[in-house]
C-alpha cells in the first residue's frame, strides 16, 4: 500500500475530535473498499451513511460529514477512514463499536422480584454498556433496595464479555437480608380512618416507594373532599411509622342562578385545587373562565358576582349568576373599508346569524389588521 492520502480518526465521548495525517489529493475516486470491525449493521448501510461508494469522488469534507452522521447511530466508539495515494484509491474503514448489554442476570437470595430489580437497575438490556456509570448503577441499586425495606442488602455486579462481538452480560449478585418492618402506624392531625386510604399496614415491610404512593393517596382524599392544600409528612422510628396530616382549609364552592350552563361544567373551570391556594386573583381567574363559557354559548351579557365568607377552617365561595339572554349576530357592517365586505367577513370568527361572543371581537380586529398588512397597508386602524 502506498502512503496514505489522508487519515480521519474520530473519538466519540461527548464531543468529536478529529485528526488529519496528510493533505488531501484532489480528483481521487473510490476504488476498492475494505471494512474492518463492523458487526451491528450491514456494510451497505454503513457506506450509505458515510456516502462512500465505488466510482464516487472522495474528499476530506465528504468523509468528515459521513463520520458525523455515522456517530448519530450511537453504535460506534471510533471510526477511521484511510485512502491509498492513488487516483482510484483503496478506502480502508476501521470500526470500533460500542459494547451493548445482551442480558442482565440476577442471582442470590433476594426478596424482591427479578422484574423489580431490573427496573430499578440503571443499565438496561439492549442498551449501550456505559462503563462510566457502572459503579453508580450498582450503588443506586443498593440504595433503591434499601428504600424498599432492606437496609442491610448487599449488591455485587460483574461484567462478562461474550464471544459475540461487542456484547456483554451483567451478573447481579444480591442478598436482600432481613427486612425492616412497620410494627405500628400512628396518625396525627386527623383521625385513624385515614388508614383506610392507605395500602401499607402494621406488619408490612417498610417500603418507602409504597409509602410515597400512600401519602399521595391521602392528599388526593382531602382534595376530593374540598381541602385545597393538604400537607402530609412522616417519620419512622423504633418500628413506628408516624404520619402527620394537616388538611389545611376547606373550600366549599356554591353556584346559584345558572340554568343554561350545568353546575358541573362551571365547576370544571375552578383553578383553586390545581393552584392549591385561595387568593383574590385566583377568584378573578375563576370568574373569567366561567364568563368565557357563557360567552362561547352566546350569553354575551352574563354576569357573575362572588361572595366569600370564612368560618374557622372553612371558606365558602358563592357565585351568583345572571345569565341574561342568548344573543345572535344579525348584521356585521363596515365603514371606511377599501376591500369588499364579503372578503372581510370570511376571515372573521364572528358570523352573521351565529352566536355573539364578545371575547372574539379583539381576535377578529387583529385578524383584519393582519389581512390589510399582508396586502401592503402598513397603518390600519380597526375600531369596534
Amino acid at each position: 500500500m502506498k502512503t496514505a492520502k489522508f487519515l480521519i480518526l474520530f473519538f466519540y465521548f461527548l464531543v468529536l475530535t478529529s485528526y488529519f495525517s496528510l493533505s488531501e489529493v484532489e480528483g481521487a475516486t473510490v476504488g476498492e473498499i475494505e471494512i474492518n470491525g463492523l458487526y451491528s449493521i450491514e456494510d451497505e448501510e454503513l457506506l450509505d451513511i458515510l456516502d462512500i461508494k465505488p466510482g464516487k469522488p472522495i474528499t476530506r469534507g465528504i468523509v468528515m460529514r459521513g463520520i458525523k452522521r455515522t456517530f448519530l447511530k450511537g453504535l460506534f466508539e471510533d471510526i477511521s477512514v484511510e485512502t491509498t495515494d492513488e487516483e482510484k484509491a483503496k478506502v480502508i474503514i476501521n470500526i470500533k463499536e460500542r459494547d451493548f448489554i445482551k442480558n442482565i442476570y440476577v442471582k442470590g437470595d433476594y426478596a424482591l422480584s427479578r422484574k423489580t430489580i431490573r427496573e430499578i437497575f440503571l443499565l438496561k438490556e439492549g442498551q449501550v454498556m456505559r462503563y462510566d456509570l457502572f459503579e453508580d448503577a450498582v450503588r443506586n441499586l443498593r440504595h433503591e433496595i434499601a428504600m424498599r425495606g432492606f437496609p442491610h442488602a448487599s449488591v455485587n455486579a460483574e461484567i462478562e464479555r461474550l464471544e459475540e462481538p461487542y456484547r456483554v452480560n451483567i451478573y447481579l449478585s444480591i442478598n436482600t437480608g432481613i427486612p425492616e418492618r412497620i410494627k405500628k402506624i400512628r396518625i396525627s392531625g386527623t383521625d385513624d380512618k385515614i388508614k383506610t386510604v392507605m395500602k401499607l399496614s402494621g406488619g408490612d415491610i417498610y417500603d418507602q416507594s409504597r409509602l410515597k404512593k400512600d401519602l399521595e393517596r391521602i392528599k388526593r382524599y382531602y382534595k376530593k373532599n374540598g381541602y385545597f392544600k393538604p400537607v402530609v409528612g412522616y417519620t419512622f422510628t423504633d418500628e413506628t411509622l408516624n404520619i402527620s396530616v394537616n388538611p389545611g382549609k376547606r373550600l366549599k364552592i356554591l353556584i346559584e342562578g345558572n340554568i343554561a350552563i350545568p353546575t358541573d361544567t362551571l365547576f370544571k373551570e375552578m383553578p383553586f385545587f390545581d393552584a392549591e391556594d385561595f387568593r383574590d386573583d385566583i377568584v378573578e381567574e375563576a370568574l373569567a373562565k366561567m364568563l368565557a363559557v357563557y360567552h362561547n354559548e352566546g350569553y354575551a351579557f352574563a354576569q357573575i358576582a362572588p361572595v366569600i365568607t370564612t368560618e374557622n377552617e372553612l371558606i365558602v365561595l358563592k357565585f351568583f349568576v345572571f345569565e341574561g339572554s342568548k344573543v345572535r349576530l344579525r348584521t356585521i357592517s363596515f365603514t371606511g373599508v377599501t376591500l369588499p365586505e364579503k372578503n372581510l367577513k370570511e376571515i372573521m370568527s364572528l358570523k352573521e346569524g351565529g352566536l355573539y361572543n364578545p371575547d372574539q371581537i379583539n381576535t377578529d380586529r387583529e385578524t383584519i389588521k393582519e389581512f390589510y398588512n399582508a396586502l401592503g397597508y402598513l397603518t390600519v386602524n380597526v375600531e369596534e
